[in-house]
């Protein structure tokens, strides 16, 4: 779990390089699978919201739309960190026309054998606006409900 301090750190970190804090975590996760299998191209998956804009009616559809996508990331010796990530984050928002694509249609669409896993390790990240309590305060429904930290 990562302290108050650590996290707000973060949080700024990422606002005065323009990044979000999706793309610092993504960035320190590809790095760490980077390091542990010395490859400087490394796969992992990501969740996305699987709503975009340009979809005709999101606004008014009911459900969950959140999916998983793989996202490579590339390494060069020469890479400077906060460039790195900004491409990394460019990169996120040209992906996101395939936000809504099923796994099975881009295990597909990629090089890969059938039956060989697209990738082995997941990062989901959540950005509530609000925590769970301010949400539910008030409602009497039986159910408790609680922030629970999540390790890195």
């Amino acid at each position: 779990m990562l302290s108050a301090k650590l996290t707000k750190d973060l949080q700024a970190f990422s606002q005065r390089s323009r990044l979000t804090l999706n793309t610092l975590l993504q960035g320190a996760w590809a790095i760490i699978l980077s390091r542990y299998s010395g490859l400087s191209d490394v796969l992992f998956g990501v969740t996305v919201s699987g709503r975009p804009p340009e979809l005709s009616g999101v606004e008014s559809m009911v459900g969950l739309f959140i999916n998983t996508v793989p996202l490579r990331v590339e390494f060069s010796d020469t890479d400077v960190l906060l460039p790195w990530l900004q491409r990394l984050q460019q990169a996120q928002r040209d992906r996101e026309t395939y936000s809504y694509s099923a796994l099975t249609d881009i295990q597909t669409w990629s090089d890969l054998p059938s039956g060989l896993p697209l990738f082995e390790s997941l990062l989901i990240f959540e950005n509530y606006p609000i925590s769970i309590e301010a949400a539910t305060q008030g409602l009497d429904t039986g159910l408790s409900l609680r922030d629970k930290p999540t390790i890195l």
